[in-house]
């Protein structure tokens, strides 16, 4: 006999919290390249670390970890959105429910709605910097 599978309920907070470390991330991402390049050739930084700061570097040059991120930051800005609507005093259940099934369509279709975003908006934003990388 299979047990049910589980799901963990996250809280309104940790979308917010997502969204932020996603965002701070995305836009930081020039500083947060240099300095992972910089610190892997430091002559004062040992080996061990030297390696670890190289390995974040060639992570953040990957296309897919840039897409990825793209998506993330758009799916958590839809999301964190979606919750502050959600929490208004205000709203009234057939609003909130017009708005949760709007967000559900958004994600059920995301070759139409967040890929074509993430690929013209932040790909386009980061084309510079990833080009000098």
């Amino acid at each position: 006999m299979s047990r049910p599978q589980e799901y963990r309920i996250l809280s309104v907070r940790w979308v917010a919290s997502s969204f932020r470390t996603v965002r701070s991330v995305w836009l930081s991402y020039e500083a947060l390249h240099l300095h992972f390049t910089r610190k892997s050739s430091d002559p004062l930084t040992e080996s061990r670390e030297k390696a670890r700061f190289a390995g974040l570097a060639k992570k953040l040059e990957s296309g897919t970890f840039i897409k990825n991120l793209g998506l993330m930051h758009d799916a958590l800005e839809e999301l964190s959105d979606l919750s502050l609507a959600l929490q208004r005093v205000d709203i009234s259940l057939p609003v909130a429910n017009k708005l949760v099934g709007r967000q559900v369509e958004v994600f059920v279709l995301p070759e139409r709605h967040l890929i074509p975003c993430i690929i013209k908006r932040h790909v386009m934003q980061l084309n510079v910097v990833y080009l000098e990388v």
